[in-house]
């Protein structure tokens, strides 16, 4: 009775996890909902004002630091201390399961902050995201090959 105890929990367990979303995948969702905006429309939506950033340069970094940058926060990304930031992620390349192809890269092919970053010497990196269709993609070599095909060209592409 006991082992049948655990092993219901345990499938439970692993059943409700399997069923939950990401903090990543709920706020893709949820500024998908609204639609494509401009940095200007997102800083409305989020409040944002603006203010002046003066980076230093004082410091030199001992060890790598990662910014996260979803496209949703418009530009906020002005007021990032890019003195203190070695990596930029930009979030995200979102994955068809069945091609490999983007559904969308959010504007990375043109978002300012990828060339701000890039002009303070600031490596960028594409956050990949792949939600759900996991099987799909995963049986799928040539799907995979195109994503990596995809990644390297876009990449070279924004330097």
């Amino acid at each position: 009775m006991k082992k049948m105890l655990i092993s219901f929990l345990i499938l439970m367990n692993i059943f409700g996890y399997a069923q939950q979303k990401s903090v990543h995948e709920e706020q893709s969702d949820f500024y998908k909902a609204i639609g494509a905006k401009s940095d200007k429309q997102y800083d409305s939506i989020n409040g944002y004002a603006g203010r002046q950033i003066v980076n230093r340069n004082e410091n030199q970094l001992q060890k790598r630091v990662f910014g996260y940058h979803p496209y949703w926060i418009g530009n906020a990304w002005q007021n990032y201390r890019w003195d203190l930031l070695s990596d930029l992620c930009y979030f995200s390349y979102e994955t068809d399961p069945a091609t490999g192809n983007p559904t969308t890269t959010n504007g990375f092919e043109t978002a300012a902050v990828i060339d701000t970053a890039l002009s303070h010497g600031v490596k960028v990196h594409l956050c990949v995201t792949l939600f759900s269709g996991h099987a799909t993609f995963f049986s799928n070599a040539l799907a995979q090959q195109t994503l990596i095909g995809n990644l390297i060209n876009l990449l070279i592409q924004r330097g």
